[in-house]
């Protein structure tokens, strides 16, 4: 081990002293020893800067891949969402919206977070009162296959009493997902 050591001590001095090594000048000092010397330095300038750029490739190689791993995670895209208002084949009058989730991507769906959104036909007025909360979805679904479940209508604030929830525009989107290792 100390041979190693050795070595790789001899050879980073040879490196950073380079071709144009004088050691110390002690006077007189003659025109080709300071030249010499001035080059010397600048022979260890550009290692320094070389080593910095290498330093900062390295860095930037190692952030992209690590990006590239995070690129492999699966997406909320990948989740293909569906929901049926008051599709009484679906589901019953005390829980008449139908949400489908279907996984399309590699790995296991573990949680869903949902946001579930009525508004007016022609108006973007979230009618749901708690729009910024989320639906918490346990169900584990796996790559390929769905879920679906029938939920309530959520307190709806700015209905008049003439308006039902069923002429109102519904869509779910989801918000967060959990995904199994």
């Amino acid at each position: 081990m100390r041979a190693v050591g050795a070595a790789l001590r001899t050879s980073w001095l040879a490196t950073w002293n380079g071709p144009f090594h004088v050691g110390r000048l002690t006077p007189p000092v003659a025109l080709g020893d300071a030249l010499l010397k001035i080059l010397e330095t600048i022979w260890r300038t550009l290692l320094i800067i070389f080593l910095g750029v290498v330093g900062v490739v390295v860095i930037v190689a190692v952030a992209a891949w690590a990006q590239s791993l995070r690129i492999g995670e699966p997406q909320l895209s990948e989740l293909q969402l569906t929901i049926r208002p008051y599709d009484m084949k679906l589901c019953d009058a005390e829980f008449p919206l139908f949400i489908g989730i279907v996984n399309k991507s590699r790995r296991t769906v573990k949680r869903t977070y949902l946001a579930l959104e009525a508004r007016r036909p022609d108006r973007s007025t979230n009618l749901v009162s708690y729009s910024g909360q989320s639906l918490d979805n346990d169900a584990i679904i796996k790559p390929g296959e769905g879920w679906g479940n029938c939920w309530s209508v959520p307190e709806l604030t700015g209905l008049d009493q003439t308006e039902s929830a069923r002429t109102l525009v519904w869509s779910v989107r989801a918000t967060t997902a959990e995904w199994a290792e």
